[in-house]
This record gives C-alpha cells, structure tokens and sequence, in this order.
C-alpha cells in the first residue's frame, strides 16, 4: 500500500516529484482511479480525500493499493486504511 500527499494545485494528469520509502519518485496521478510510479508501477486509487498537511498547506491524501505484481502473486489481497471515521477495508483483486 502507498499513501501520498500532493498539494492540492495538482489535477489529475500532472506528475509530481515524491520520495518513497526515502527515495525519490516521479508520482503520476494518471486518471480518477491510477497512481504510476516512475512510469512503471501502477496503483489502483483507493481513496482520495481533500484535507490540510502539517505546515497548513491544502492537500489531495491519496491511498492506493499495492503493486500490480503483488496483487498478482497473492502477496496483496485487503488494505486497511485508518481514517478519522474509523477503518476501512478494500479488496485489491
């Protein structure tokens, strides 16, 4: 699972520079319902949600599932998301 903040003057079809577990990322907010990260992984969208980040600054949160080659190989199945209304669940596959 990835979560990511980009701020808010982002649209869907812009790339953003990221890090990633420390690393940096190119983060592609390909349509309503894909992340692409570095051009290769591809993420379905979870849940999006508009909301402030810890300097004040408006944010797109952005939760989605794992990898496609995780789903694939049964390494992946449900996400847990904490949200301020409590937990949800989604199935990837």
């Amino acid at each position: 699972m990835l979560t990511t903040m980009i701020p808010r003057k982002h649209q869907i079809g812009e790339t953003v520079d990221a890090r990633i577990n420390g690393a940096t990322a190119k983060v592609t907010w390909a349509d309503a319902n894909t992340l692409v990260i570095n051009d290769t992984d591809r993420r379905r969208i979870l849940m999006t949600d508009e909301t402030i980040d810890g300097a004040g600054a408006p944010v797109w949160f952005i939760a989605a599932g794992d990898s496609e080659a995780a789903i694939a190989s049964g390494e992946a199945d449900t996400v847990s998301i904490v949200t301020p209304d409590g937990v949800r669940q989604f199935r990837q596959r």
